[in-house]
């Protein structure tokens, strides 16, 4: 059975959103209350790519062990170097990473082939090409978002498709490529609705 994770880009409140944390909660604790809540977060490139080494294993002795980091990857590689910081950082979050989202062009080019990878697909995408070894990220069409009658129609489609690629070796012995929804700067209420909606599919 396909297994899939619902990631909102970042962990920070989007505009307007400050009210799903507590009032007083000190802005560097948001990540530990969000991942005592959520499964995991879509780090933006600019953000990861700026971020210092010590900061990330912060973020990972801040989260419990289930908790995922997915690295957006929306950008070809820096071209001196064809993985740009993208190794140490991996290395800094370790098991912790949960994958890297790409288009096709990028996650072609990276070196690594053990990396977790996912292949970034647009909203009206149904289903990619495959890559050996390679995940799914869908975004999400934002009417959907709040719309879960709708959200589990369009994950239906597109989860029983991928119940038929047989596992990927790449993964370990009977695991499938990670497989995710990208949720954009979602409410976070909206991010647990689509946690609990897959729990209830099966698909969690």
């Amino acid at each position: 059975m396909t297994r899939i994770v619902p990631l909102r880009t970042g962990w920070d409140p989007a505009a307007g959103g400050a009210e799903a944390y507590p009032a007083d909660l000190p802005a560097e604790w948001r990540l530990s209350y969000f991942a005592n809540a959520h499964w995991g977060a879509l780090v933006p490139s600019a953000i990861w790519r700026r971020t210092a080494l010590d900061q990330l294993r912060a973020w990972v002795a801040d989260t419990p062990p289930r908790f995922r980091f997915f690295l957006d990857l929306d950008r070809d590689l820096d071209r001196g170097d064809p993985q740009g910081p993208l190794d140490s950082v991996c290395n800094a979050l370790g098991d912790r990473l949960g994958g890297v989202v790409a288009p096709r062009s990028v996650l072609l080019a990276l070196a690594d082939a053990s990396l977790p990878r996912l292949l970034r697909v647009p909203p009206d995408g149904v289903g990619p090409d495959p890559l050996p070894g390679v995940g799914s990220a869908w975004d999400v069409p934002a009417p959907l978002i709040r719309d879960l009658r709708g959200a589990r129609a369009w994950v239906e489609d597109r989860a029983g498709a991928l119940d038929t690629q047989p596992p990927d070796q790449t993964h370990g012995p009977g695991l499938a490529p990670p497989l995710a929804v990208l949720l954009g700067e979602c409410r976070l209420e909206d991010l647990g609705r689509w946690q609990t909606m897959l729990e209830l599919m099966g698909l969690a």
